[in-house]
């Protein structure tokens, strides 16, 4: 019995020595910002109505899902983009904030750490599904692009409405 943990130990070691132990991997975060294409995109018309309503804005909204991941190969990122986070004949896909907005006014709304986020959820059990990678981690961040400049007092009272 002895015998046997000090080959382990060994194993161990040797293992360690040659670079073949444990390794932490180091994944960058990685972002995609989907937008649903006009005709489809009901969720911003109807908070376009809503808003146009409340006489808060004059022009039209648009919101744009920015999806934040972790654990991901690059490989695996661009492949789970129309697999996960967006549908090629239904969503535009941006690569950055700024390419997303186009230099308009926007809001950032999240869930409260300790709420439930069922797209970030949802995502995760996709990516465990596809790529069997369990240490995926995905952020879920809704942003309303809106189509006028905003002074703070109107920014102030959408976004209670967003709340």
């Amino acid at each position: 019995m002895l015998t046997l943990i000090r080959l382990i130990i060994n194993i161990y070691l040797w293992n360690v020595r040659n670079g073949q132990g444990r390794k932490e991997k180091m994944y960058q975060l990685q972002e995609i910002f989907v937008e649903k294409m006009p005709d489809l995109a009901t969720e911003s018309q109807t908070l376009t109505r809503e808003l146009l309503n409340q006489s808060l804005i004059s022009a039209r909204v648009r919101i744009i899902n920015r999806y934040i991941i972790k654990g991901l190969s690059e490989d695996e990122f661009q492949d789970s983009i129309y697999k996960v986070f967006a549908e090629k004949n239904a969503d535009f896909c941006y690569n950055s904030l700024e390419a997303a907005v186009e230099n308009n006014d926007y809001l950032i709304t999240e869930l409260l750490p300790g709420q439930f986020d069922m797209r970030a959820s949802a995502a995760m059990e996709c990516l465990k599904l596809i790529y069997g990678n369990f240490e995926a981690m995905v952020k879920f961040q809704r942003i309303v692009v809106f189509g006028e400049a905003l002074d703070q007092d109107r920014r102030s009272a959408i976004g209670k409405v967003l709340i």
